[in-house]
């Protein structure tokens, strides 16, 4: 559902004034959250054991896995408003 959306394509354009040209992609950054929060694994460092786990990535799409600090750091910058 989220594909046929374009979920992934929508969050790519945003913008945050402190991420401009981020490393990691917006898109990559939620879908890694969804994937967390649909194991029931709501907090930030619960990426840290999927960042080596092959099937989680591959299953949410994403490569590579963010870091914890990077989940934390872009979900409070998307906080304070988008662009």
């Amino acid at each position: 559902m989220l594909d046929r959306i374009g979920l992934r394509e929508r969050l790519d354009e945003i913008v945050l004034p402190e991420r401009k040209y981020p490393e990691i992609r917006h898109s990559d950054v939620i879908m890694s959250m969804i994937g967390l929060l649909c194991l029931g694994k709501p907090d930030f460092d619960a990426i840290e054991p999927f960042r080596e786990d092959e099937s989680f990535a591959q299953s949410m799409g994403v490569k590579p896995l963010p870091s914890s600090p990077t989940l934390r750091q872009r979900m409070d910058i998307a906080k304070g408003g988008f662009q």
